[in-house]
């Protein structure tokens, strides 16, 4: 389907938008602006792109939109909003994952892409390794350079790299050479800057420059032999004093540098060279061959991880440049939230898609986390030049309408001294307007730090003030643990807010145990801990008699129990139909809602701390189910943690609905 935007006005927008700024209202004020302006022009509604970095992210976007629609009574916009072949709203993973889909037979791929992770992926990889090793024998000289283990981990690496350079290729002798000769130029240089710089060194230096003068006229002579008998006799380089600096404190770090370089590095043999050369073309033989297996293996099964998505997507609009065009044409319009974690893959990729269509794009470099992943901050500018020069609509949101001003205050301040690359932002300074708050910290410092925090907040309490307004902040949950035990004594009440222990809790352990269950019911031991729950309960003696069982001991402790006659094996069993025929999420929430798991939970802790931490859990199960490829067994054995992160802290508690009147104990 082909899209036409030129009667639309809307130009597109380059937004730098600083923390609490109001991006996220500016994102869905433009899409709903956007989307009206379409339709009354178009007489239809428009196909629209939005990206964000995180499930949550898209799910806050989402929600937001249509509650806006809402608010206004738009039960049109409404309506449209949730439709997913007009409005696609998801991470860049979750776009790229739709456009190879869509032109899979041009790669030669499924259509039903499986998104695997990276243990999964190395262990394909691993078989793919041990194959290939025993296939061509030739290859087994790998192992005398690299054991299995960093074969492995470097052969991902050349892996990914090839698949993102079509000119891949290995280091040839000659520049082996010359990267050699470079390093000793560098360091010749360095030597005679440092002498450019100090002129007649002080006398208790003398020896040390008369050592780096000798080390440089060693190196632009390549004489080897006598370089490393220098080195052997290296002089004990004088105190260096940054109060009362000798010489240029510039000559001083130049010197420090030059200590750091591994002159090994400098002077490689023929043999050696000659030997690397040949290591080096066996290797590049070992990875084309594995990439040619690893293909045929995504082919075959498609599964793909994160790194393929991005890696495929641009092999396929590179070979086939026609689809990001038709691609672009079925869409209307592209936002792209957060472009400071974008990578320049990602951007290579991005602009081959959007094109020329208008884009909203949208994000602050201070703000970025995602460096490590290869996100740079250039990135950022770079777009910002780009749009400039296209007559982008250009705005700058640099007043904090979130954090309080003397925070803020506070923040410009400081960072402004800390990197010349910091932003200062302005300072709302009506937030505080009409609003009488009492803040007070005090730092404790006593034998028993337990007792002493507890006799302040009674002073506190008994000053009137409410325990939900009271926070303790700690280094270790260690000593919030020891403060809430003897909270009672005390008659304080207290809610620790524990920085890990999710995973740990009973309701928790419960909904894994139920899940596992689902996924492998011939999983003894966790079979064993969901039918000694109040849910499923079976005593222990009859669940000895099923173990002992020669049904047991030649199948599994499933089977024993399918044999019998046991009044929970209906129920057991009605569960895993439910499993199979509509999901994990809709069988967790039928096993909720029977068992009256909420009610006893709200039962045992009045707080409503254990309601909010399985609520937690249904929704990373969600955002999880709604995933290309989901695996039940892998989000519980290996992603649960890592989803947990787009809802907060990867392993913390979830925090209660209701936030009752106790003192909060958190670490810092």
């Amino acid at each position: 389907m082909s899209s036409n935007t030129s009667d639309v006005v809307l130009q597109s927008k380059f937004i730098r938008a600083g923390a609490g700024a109001g991006k996220t209202t500016k994102l869905i004020n433009t899409f709903l602006e956007f989307a009206k302006e379409f339709k009354l022009k178009n007489k239809r509604y428009p196909r629209v792109v939005m990206t964000t970095f995180t499930r949550k992210a898209t799910q806050e976007v989402k929600e937001r939109l249509l509650v806006s629609a809402l608010e206004a009574n738009e039960k049109e916009i409404f309506e449209y909003i949730n439709k997913k072949s007009f409005v696609h709203i998801s991470t860049i993973h979750g776009l790229l994952s739709i456009f190879l889909s869509q032109y899979a037979e041009r790669m030669k791929f499924p259509q039903e892409i499986n998104i695997i992770d990276n243990m999964q992926f190395e262990r394909v990889l691993k078989r793919q390794i041990n194959d290939l090793l025993k296939k061509n024998v030739s290859y087994l000289e790998l192992l005398e350079a690299y054991s299995f283990a960093q074969l492995a981990e470097i052969t991902s690496l050349a892996l990914n790299f090839k698949a993102q350079n079509k000119d891949f290729n290995y280091i040839q002798q000659e520049t082996l050479h010359k990267i050699a000769q470079d390093k000793k130029q560098n360091i010749i240089i360095a030597v005679n800057k440092v002498f450019s710089l100090t002129g007649n060194p002080p006398e208790n230096w003398n020896e040390y420059f008369s050592f780096l003068k000798k080390s440089a006229e060693l190196l632009m002579h390549d004489n080897e032999n006598e370089f490393f008998e220098l080195l052997e006799n290296t002089p004990a380089k004088p105190r260096w004093s940054n109060a009362k600096p000798p010489f240029e404190p510039m000559a001083h770090a130049i010197i420090e540098d030059l200590k750091d370089i591994k002159f090994v590095e400098l002077f490689d043999s023929q043999d050696f060279i000659i030997k690397h050369q040949n290591l080096n073309q066996l290797f590049f033989k070992f990875i084309n061959d594995l990439y040619k297996l690893m293909t045929l293996h995504k082919r075959n099964t498609g599964e793909l991880t994160i790194s393929d998505l991005e890696n495929l997507s641009l092999q396929l609009l590179e070979q086939h440049p026609d689809t990001g065009l038709d691609f672009s044409n079925s869409w209307d319009y592209f936002m792209i939230d957060e472009y400071q974690d974008t990578s320049p893959l990602q951007v290579r990729i991005l602009n081959q898609i959007i094109r020329t269509k208008p884009c909203f794009i949208v994000g602050d470099p201070q703000q970025s986390i995602y460096l490590f992943r290869g996100a740079k901050s250039e990135v950022f500018e770079e777009k910002l030049n780009e749009m400039k020069s296209n007559k982008a609509e250009i705005l700058f949101l640099d007043t904090n309408y979130r954090s309080e001003p003397a925070l803020m205050n506070f923040i410009n301040d400081f960072f402004t001294h800390f990197s010349q690359q910091f932003r200062p932002m302005n300072i709302n300074e009506k937030k505080n307007e009409n609003k009488l708050l009492a803040f007070d910290a005090f730092y404790i410092k006593s034998k028993n730090q337990a007792e002493a925090v507890l006799n302040q907040l009674l002073m506190l309490i008994k000053k009137g003030i409410n325990p939900q307004d009271i926070c303790v902040l700690s280094r270790s949950n260690k000593k919030l643990i020891d403060i809430a035990i003897m909270a009672n004594k005390f008659s304080i009440p207290v809610q620790l807010q524990a920085a890990a222990g999710f995973e740990e809790k009973r309701e928790i352990l419960d909904l894994i145990a139920f899940n596992k269950f689902l996924n492998n019911p011939h999983d003894d031991e966790n079979l064993v801990t969901l039918i000694r729950s109040p849910w499923f309960y079976i005593g222990d003696e009859e669940i000895l008699n099923f173990a002992q069982s020669q049904t047991a001991r030649n199948n599994s402790l499933w089977v024993a129990i399918l044999k019998s006659q046991h009044s929970q094996k209906e129920n057991l069993v009605k569960f895993l139909n439910l499993f199979d025929a509509a999901g994990s999420l809709q069988a967790t929430k039928q096993f909720i809602s029977e068992t009256s798991f909420v009610s006893f939970s709200e039962y045992y802790d009045k707080t409503g701390k254990r309601e909010a931490n399985i609520f937690k859990f249904l929704i990373s199960l969600a955002e999880a189910e709604k995933s290309f490829g989901f695996s039940l067994g892998l989000f519980l054995e290996e992603q649960f943690q890592s989803l947990q992160a787009d809802l907060g802290s990867s392993n913390s508690e979830a925090q209660p609905v209701l936030q009752p009147n106790c003192v909060s104990l958190m670490t810092v």
